[in-house]
């Protein structure tokens, strides 16, 4: 009868390892329609998928385990059916996955070989330094309200960059210079008149001079 027995597996699925390195072993267990475990049951096991030997018992140990081993030739996806005998009659098999990974030729230090197995990290984005606006003296300048002026000379600093400074404008100096040159032709005006009012009152000459003074 079908449901008289009834085939589970115990380990052994899903497993992904890399090509020369043992699998772990491949169970099942075989239990009566009460779930006690049933000895003495015949087991097949058939490769469906890959490459490779499978080393197996006949039947089903004092616990109604059946233990297998399988051996991959190389890299891929394999497929490995596990049923009870037809001799023992119809009942569903199990089913058994895994992948085979290639032989690893490269370390991921050097990543002179990537294999399927090996992802490159993700690197983060670069971040810009922030520029700091600073005065004089190295202290942080607080932005003025709109319609005020920045105090002069202003520069800014960023990290690990060339200061850039805001000359003075020389504006202040160039008036300053047009003001004492003003001053200079002023005195060179006002010298010249003083000196012209002394030639012309010393150079007339004196005639007839009064004969009271005389003599």
């Amino acid at each position: 009868m079908k449901d008289s027995k009834r085939l589970e597996i115990v380990i052994g699925d899903g497993q992904r390892v890399r090509l020369g390195t043992p699998l772990e072993p491949l169970k099942v267990i075989v239990r009566d329609a009460m779930g006690a475990p049933l000895p003495e049951v015949c087991i097949c096991w058939h490769l469906d998928m890959g490459n490779g030997v499978i080393e197996a018992g006949a039947e089903t140990d004092a616990e109604g385990i059946s233990c297998a081993n399988y051996h991959p030739s190389d890299a891929g996806d394999y497929r490995i059916l596990c049923m009870i005998s037809v001799l023992e009659g119809d009942y569903d098999p199990v089913l058994f996955e895994g992948k085979i990974l290639a032989e690893q030729t490269a370390t991921k230090q050097d990543h002179t070989t990537l294999d399927e197995d090996w992802e490159i990290p993700e690197m983060p984005a670069p971040v810009a330094p922030t520029p700091i606006l600073m005065v004089n003296g190295g202290q942080p300048l607080i932005v003025p309200r709109r319609g005020r002026q920045l105090p002069k000379p202003v520069r800014m600093v960023a990290p690990k960059q060339r200061v850039a400074v805001i000359k003075k404008p020389a504006h202040d100096v160039t008036v300053l210079g047009l003001f004492f040159a003003l001053l200079l032709v002023l005195g060179v005006i006002v010298g010249l008149a003083v000196g012209t009012s002394v030639t012309g009152i010393t150079s007339e000459p004196v005639e007839n001079p009064p004969s009271d003074i005389i003599k």
